[in-house]
């Protein structure tokens, strides 16, 4: 496997990104360790759709316009994995019967709420802010992210010994995640100052909440689990976000 491999395979499976297929078997652990560079790659193209966006479109309409680009980006993955994930961590059933329910392609009136009112969330959050602000906050989000999932990956056991969540875990070493965590601060200070960092600070915070539950109702974290973390982490950078603008804390660079 040559030094670049592992970059590509991060971008491969969080992106849409055309980078070409890969001549060796899939290595997920290896890739773990660029997860959150690419987390901020997405955010970068997140930024410059929500510059293009308010540019164009009204508020509400340059919002949806963006949560629609952010899922198109992901391929929906992570969209995927929070609908499998609700269906089965909600159920009112055995920890067993959940893991069978997330294998499951079918989606159920779980899955359908759960990611119906993600992305009104999300698209009401960004809705609220100013263009400079909505910049902004796209490349704090996809970054703290995907920092948490990082996170998550190396605190919580995996709920099968087998499948995504016990194979990219291994990559999840005690640098990779000290290292993810580094530039999800630095992006976040560079992208609002201490409101950044207070933003990102509680949005992981509240992802790595997530992912705790998730693993006590599911004996552990899937595949699907790190992509529902992903989502509601974005979710929670957002919300938190908009409500500092709203109450007249921090501003964004202003782009002229």
């Amino acid at each position: 496997m040559t030094a670049i491999e592992p970059a590509r395979e991060a971008v491969r499976l969080l992106t849409v990104i055309p980078v070409g297929s890969s001549a060796r078997p899939a290595a997920p652990a290896s890739a773990v360790a660029w997860y959150v560079p690419v987390g901020l790659l997405a955010g970068g193209l997140l930024a410059l759709a929500a510059f293009a966006a308010w540019e164009a479109f009204p508020p509400m309409l340059a919002a949806v316009a963006v949560v629609a680009c952010w899922a198109a980006l992901t391929g929906a993955l992570h969209l995927d994995g929070l609908a499998d994930t609700a269906d089965a961590a909600l159920a009112p059933v055995s920890r067993e019967r959940r893991l069978a329910i997330a294998r499951d392609v079918a989606h159920g009136t779980f899955a359908v709420v759960a990611v119906v009112v993600l992305l009104a969330v999300k698209a009401a959050a960004i809705a609220g802010m100013s263009r400079d602000g909505a910049v902004a906050v796209m490349l704090l989000a996809p970054v703290s992210a995907r920092a948490t999932a990082v996170a998550a990956m190396r605190i919580f056991p995996p709920a099968r010994a087998e499948g995504m969540g016990a194979a990219t875990r291994v990559g999840a070493t005690p640098a990779v995640v000290a290292g993810g965590m580094a530039i999800a601060g630095v992006t976040a200070f560079v992208a609002l100052g201490p409101v950044g960092i207070a933003s990102a600070g509680i949005a992981v915070a509240s992802g790595l909440a997530v992912a705790a539950w998730i693993a006590g109702r599911m004996g552990g974290l899937t595949g699907d689990g790190y992509g529902a973390v992903i989502e509601l982490t974005e979710a929670a950078a957002l919300c938190v976000t908009a409500a500092f603008f709203a109450n007249g804390h921090g501003h964004a660079w202003v782009w002229r």
